[in-house]
């Protein structure tokens, strides 16, 4: 558990903000480049992350990675996606499609048919994968073929395209954005609202939105209006990397400034380095089925970040060393002893009712019990009630961090005085000094002496 300090400086109002991203994952936990270019959640539940240097996929704990010299034709991989026999197909930059079936890789490039091996974008459609290129072409039984009938309308290389479930074709060019219907063909340019022609790539919403990324910004298509994504009253002018339309209707914008969330209502917030993230540029998005966002960065790695709210609160009564999120509620330990907030209201638990000290350092929990570390002691919560305290030694300065060990020991982290193991089952207390040297026989010719040890 990392020592978390949260220091929440807003004003108390009838506003919500979301709650900050809440991990990061970089090449010092295993990810194969911190440059992610695309984030995918495969049927087994494990996040793939594309890379300039490979694949890494995590099962939420570790990283296994995949690279040219163990199947893939080029290191750099663009995008990629699952068929539903849980075949991943990844487009590699300038070397065509990798397939992975069954741990079986297999290519597809101009020997079997594509257009060209420089492939922009690859997108599923009934189950089947559509490859864009210089022409859209349908993937089905391993063989290739022509996806548009007449692809030369579009006049220029395409970028990426969506079918409607009533046969609208939308398609995204270097000219401009492309619709057909069953009566007609149109396509809109700068003349009709678009912010550029040069358009990148689309994405449907939860409003029937068809939305339209660019260098410039980002429009939406509806019922042959073209509209502008604005924020603070103003359109929003700077790139748009990518776009994710989560399943509870919000939708992400990824850019170079940040991370908009537009909500159902039309409500648009924006997330930056203040909020946590690693860096304002967002290359890529993805969303898991619990409903967590993953956000790629070109250099940063990858962030995960929870759509949850909370009233935001102004006041040094708020600067919290720490925060825990409990049921419905939010504890912020502070230099004043617990603030719970809710949506409805703003209760305090301080040494009026039981605590040791006000100055919280740390808060977990276990169960239904909540543990609260303070620079005098351990304190011990159940439904609002202090059911057990330990006192520490003034010169201690404090309980900074808590875990529990595999046993089901509680290991307290604990200023000047190292970490210290209570075991409710042996009933003691074990305190490790330093960083607990003396507590192993570094010889390797004997065992680990005391039940601590094994905890490490």
């Amino acid at each position: 558990m990392k020592f978390l300090i949260l220091i929440l400086t807003l004003i108390v109002s009838q506003t919500f903000a979301q709650i900050k991203v809440h991990k990061h994952l970089t090449i010092d936990d295993g990810l194969i480049s911190n440059e992610v270019l695309s984030i995918v959640q495969d049927s087994k539940g494990y996040m793939w992350f594309a890379t300039f240097k490979g694949i890494s996929i995590w099962d939420g704990n570790n990283f296994k990675n995949i690279k040219k010299e163990n199947g893939l034709t080029s290191s750099a991989v663009l995008n990629l996606l699952e068929t539903s026999d849980s075949t991943m197909v990844i487009n590699t930059f300038g070397k065509g499609i990798v397939t992975i079936k069954n741990n079986v890789f297999d290519t597809i490039d101009t020997e079997d048919g594509l257009t060209t091996n420089f492939v922009t974008k690859i997108r599923l459609l009934n189950d089947e994968p559509i490859i864009v290129s210089s022409a859209p072409q349908v993937l089905q039984n391993g063989k290739l073929k022509s996806f548009l009938a007449k692809p030369e309308l579009i006049n220029g290389p395409i970028t990426d395209f969506i079918i409607d479930g009533d046969g609208t074709i939308y398609i995204t060019s270097r000219n401009g954005f492309y619709v057909k219907t069953k009566d007609k063909e149109t396509l809109y340019t700068t003349k009709d609202g678009l912010l550029t022609n040069i358009t990148s790539f689309l994405k449907k919403d939860f409003n029937g939105n068809i939305l339209i990324g660019s260098s410039l910004g980002l429009n939406k298509y509806n019922n042959g209006i073209i509209s502008t994504l604005e924020f603070n009253g103003k359109p929003v002018n700077w790139t748009i990397a990518d776009i994710l339309c989560a399943k509870d209707g919000t939708n992400y914008y990824s850019g170079d400034n940040g991370l908009l969330i537009e909500k159902k209502n039309g409500k648009v917030e924006l997330l930056t380095i203040e909020n946590g993230l690693l860096e304002n540029p967002i290359f890529t998005l993805g969303e898991d089925k619990s409903g967590n966002i993953y956000l790629g960065y070109s250099r940063g790695g990858i962030s995960i970040y929870t759509p949850e709210k909370f009233t935001n609160y102004e006041g040094e009564e708020f600067a919290a060393n720490s925060i825990l999120q409990y049921n419905n509620e939010f504890l912020l330990g502070t230099e004043n002893g617990i603030a719970v907030l809710s949506d409805k209201s703003i209760k305090s638990i301080t040494m009026k009712n039981g605590i040791i000290s006000n100055y919280i350092r740390s808060i977990t929990k276990k169960n239904n019990d909540i543990f609260i570390g303070t620079d005098a002691g351990l304190n011990i919560l159940n439904k609002n009630k202090i059911i057990s305290s330990i006192k520490t030694d003034k010169a201690t300065q404090g309980i900074y961090d808590i875990e529990f060990s595999k046993f089901g020991d509680l290991v307290l982290s604990v200023r000047r005085q190292g970490i210290t193991l209570i075991s409710d089952q042996k009933n003691y207390q074990n305190p490790f000094i330093t960083s607990f040297i003396n507590t192993i026989d570094t010889t390797n010719k004997g065992n680990a002496r005391g039940h601590g040890a094994n905890v490490f």
